[in-house]
C-alpha cells in the first residue's frame, strides 16, 4: 500500500513524496514531471556548476531513493543518484528527465504491461503507438496515472478509438470479475464525483456517475455494479443524453462489433420509435426534441455549426479549443473563428454571416475579451439576439480572472466553468478536462 507524504513546501515545483513501505519511491508535483526510483536522468550542475563529488555535469545517472526535505538535518537535496561508482544527493533542479520513451524500452510501459489485465493490452498498445514522441514523453511515470492518460487519450478521440475502448470495457468486465472489472473514466472523475466507463444495451459507450461497486456473496466473490446516480451516453444517436436507473437501466456490458464505427451519422438523432416515450429527454425549453412541432422560423435547427468569439490576446486558448474541436470537424461540424478569414476578404461581412448561421457560440471570456470594443459592439449583440430569438446556445468559457459575474448580459448564460476557477488557474490536466467537457456540451447541443 502506498501513501503520499507532503513536503510542507514546494521544491522547484514538487510538493509530494510517494511512500511504499518504509521507502520513498517517487517525487511528484502538479506542474512538474514525476521522478521515480530506477529512472535514468541527466545530472545538471547548479548555478555555480556544483555536482556531488565523483560526478560530472551532463552525465546520465540513476535515481535510487528520495528523502524528506529539512528533516533531521537534511536540506533540499532530496534525490539520491548513482553513476555506478558513486552516490550523491541532489536537488530536483539538478535533475533533467531523459527524453527517450518508445514502447517496450519505456520502463513505465513495461510496468503497465505487468500491472494491468491482459484484456486492456490491445487498447494500451493501439493508443500508445498512435501517440507522437512528444505525447509519449508527457505520459506520467506511475502506472495508475499512465493508464488514466491512455484512457483519456482514447476518450478524446472516440472516432479512432471508440470501438477498441468498447471491446476493452466488455472484456475486462468478463475476464477480470475479481479484480479490475471496471475502467475509470478519468475525464469525468473529479473531487466530488467518480466516473466509470460501461456499455449500454445497444453497445454504446456510457460514463456512469458515482457507481456503487460491491462484492458478491459468491465464492470466490466478484465485483458487481449495484447502483449509480446516472449515466451519460458518449457515442451513438443518444450521445450527450443523461439517463437514470429508473428510466433506462444498465445491465451487463456486452460488446456489439461495429456498433460504434458503423454509426456513420455519429450524433444524428434517432427516429421517434427508437426511444420509448419514458426514456426521452426534453431540452432546456421543455420541448421534446423528437416531437418538436415549432415552425422552422423559430427553430434552432435552422442554425448549424460553431462560432468562437475571443480576444486576440487570448489566442493560446483559442488554439487549444481548436484542437479539441477537431474530431467534430472531421464528422462534418463547421467551425468559424477569424483565423479562417483569408487576406483581402470582407472580414466584417464574413463574421456577420457566421454569427447569423451559428447554432453554438463559444465565448472565451477574459478581461481582454470584456474590454474589446469590437466584441462588445459587433459580435455580442447579434449573438445575444440569436440566443433570445432563435434558440442559439451560448457557452462562456472563463479563461482568466475577469468581471464575468458582474457583466449581466453574459452572466445570464451558464458558463462552462466557475468564474472562481478560470482555466488559467488550473493545472494542465484540469484545463484539458474542462475543454473535453466543452466539446461534449457542444456536441450534445448540435445533436438536439
Amino acid at each position: 500500500m502506498s501513501e503520499e507524504v507532503k513536503l510542507g513546501a514546494h521544491l522547484f515545483g514538487y510538493d509530494t513524496l510517494l511512500k511504499t513501505g518504509s521507502s520513498f519511491v517517487a517525487l511528484r508535483g502538479e506542474d512538474a514531471p514525476e521522478l521515480t526510483t530506477g529512472m535514468k536522468v541527466t545530472l545538471l550542475g547548479d548555478s555555480r556548476g556544483y555536482v556531488p563529488s565523483g560526478f560530472t555535469p551532463g552525465e546520465e545517472v540513476t535515481i535510487t531513493e528520495f528523502r524528506e526535505a529539512f528533516k533531521q538535518g537534511t536540506s533540499d537535496h532530496v534525490i539520491c543518484v548513482t553513476n555506478g561508482a558513486n552516490t550523491g544527493w541532489v536537488k530536483p533542479s539538478n535533475i533533467q528527465r531523459n527524453l527517450s520513451r518508445s514502447g517496450p524500452e519505456d520502463p513505465t510501459y513495461r510496468e503497465v504491461r505487468r500491472a494491468v489485465h491482459r484484456a486492456f493490452a490491445n487498447l494500451r498498445d493501439v493508443v500508445y503507438l498512435h501517440m507522437s514522441d512528444a505525447e509519449r514523453e508527457r505520459l506520467p511515470q506511475d502506472t495508475f496515472s499512465f493508464v488514466n492518460e491512455i484512457v483519456s487519450y482514447a476518450l478524446e478521440r472516440l472516432p479512432e478509438f471508440g470501438e477498441q475502448l468498447a471491446n476493452t470495457i466488455a472484456e475486462v468486465y468478463e475476464q477480470s470479475p475479481e479484480a479490475q472489472r471496471f475502467i475509470q473514466d478519468p475525464v469525468r472523475t473529479n473531487r466530488v464525483s467518480r466516473g466509470f466507463l460501461f456499455l449500454d444495451q445497444d453497445g454504446h459507450l456510457v460514463s456512469i456517475k458515482n457507481p456503487e461497486i460491491v462484492l458478491s456473496a459468491s465464492t470466490p466473490p466478484y465485483r458487481e455494479l449495484k447502483g449509480y446516480e446516472s449515466y451519460e451516453v458518449l457515442t451513438g444517436p443518444l450521445r450527450g443524453k443523461r439517463f437514470y436507473p429508473d428510466t433506462r437501466p444498465l445491465n451487463k456490458p456486452v460488446y456489439h462489433p461495429g456498433v460504434i464505427t458503423g454509426d456513420s451519422a455519429m450524433g444524428s438523432r434517432p427516429s421517434f420509435d427508437a426511444v420509448s416515450a419514458g426514456d426521452r429527454i426534453k431540452d432546456k425549453s421543455g420541448v421534446d426534441p423528437l416531437r418538436d412541432t415549432r415552425s422552422s422560423s423559430d427553430s434552432p435547427r435552422n442554425r448549424g455549426g460553431i462560432f468562437i468569439s475571443y480576444s486576440h490576446k487570448d489566442k493560446k486558448w483559442l488554439e487549444r479549443v481548436q484542437v479539441h474541436l477537431k474530431p467534430l470537424e472531421r464528422l462534418g461540424v463547421t467551425r468559424f473563428d477569424d483565423t479562417l478569414i483569408k487576406p483581402g476578404s470582407k472580414w466584417r461581412e464574413e463574421i456577420r454571416v457566421a454569427i447569423k448561421s451559428a447554432r453554438v457560440a463559444i465565448l472565451l471570456v477574459s478581461a481582454d475579451f470584456l474590454a474589446s470594443d469590437f466584441i462588445e459592439s459587433d459580435e455580442l449583440p447579434p449573438l445575444l439576439a440569436a440566443a433570445k430569438a432563435d434558440g442559439a446556445v451560448i457557452i462562456p468559457v472563463i479563461v482568466s480572472p475577469c468581471r464575468f459575474a458582474e457583466t449581466k448580459s453574459l452572466s445570464q448564460f451558464q458558463a462552462l466553468n466557475s468564474p472562481a476557477r478560470p482555466l488559467s488557474n488550473l493545472t494542465k490536466t484540469q484545463r484539458e478536462a474542462e475543454l473535453v467537457k466543452l466539446v461534449n456540451a457542444v456536441e450534445a447541443e448540435l445533436s438536439n
